[in-house]
């Protein structure tokens, strides 16, 4: 046997084996760069879906606003008619994603506001909804908007802060009187 073909069945034998540890090598870190990029895709999803839904819940609070003030004056015999607005829902598509896929990523205190705001936006649609079927009842006389222009203000707020703040800080010894103040005055609404 020549040394040629030592060389030639060396590699035949060899090559499958070299190979297969290639991939073993080779496959976690392909899957850690696409667990990453899914990731880095995530987050980029989170921040969009963060600036749709403050533009949403601005919209929506001051429409509701809009809707108190034409309620009040239908209620006072002001007007013979009122026309309501901001009865829509927010969807969220990432923000629970962010919480089961990327939790590590995001800091405390921004955990802590996308748990306030998935549960603010629940509550929103709830309270929008109820709205709408007392109004397919035309029970008028029962219509609350201020429960609602609250909640669509504080998401707004919440949005806010973390669309415009390098680091974002939730505190649990904050006025949250005080800070659904702040929110309505930012949207041009009287506290309520």
């Amino acid at each position: 046997m020549s040394e040629i073909d030592v060389i030639n069945t060396l590699v035949t034998v060899m090559a499958p084996f070299i190979g297969a540890a290639c991939g073993v090598y080779v496959v976690p870190i392909i899957e850690r760069k696409k667990n990453k990029s899914a990731i880095s895709q995530l987050l980029s999803n989170y921040k969009e879906e963060l600036k749709d839904i403050e533009m949403q819940a601005k919209i929506i609070a001051v429409d509701l606003y809009a809707s108190h003030v034409t309620l009040g004056r239908y209620k006072s015999g002001e007007s013979n008619n009122a026309m309501f607005y901001g009865l829509n829902t927010i969807d969220v598509y990432f923000l629970n994603d962010v919480l089961k896929i990327a939790y590590s990523q995001i800091s405390f205190d921004e955990r802590k506001a996308i748990k306030a705001l998935i549960s603010l936006v629940k509550e929103l649609n709830q309270i929008n909804n109820q709205l709408v079927n007392l109004i397919s009842n035309k029970n008028k006389s029962s219509l609350d908007f201020k429960r609602s222009i609250k909640y669509a203000a504080s998401i707004y707020w919440i949005c806010n802060k973390l669309n415009n703040t390098s680091i974002f800080k939730y505190s649990e010894n904050h006025d949250n009187q005080l800070e659904l103040n702040n929110a309505l005055k930012a949207l041009g609404i009287p506290p309520l």
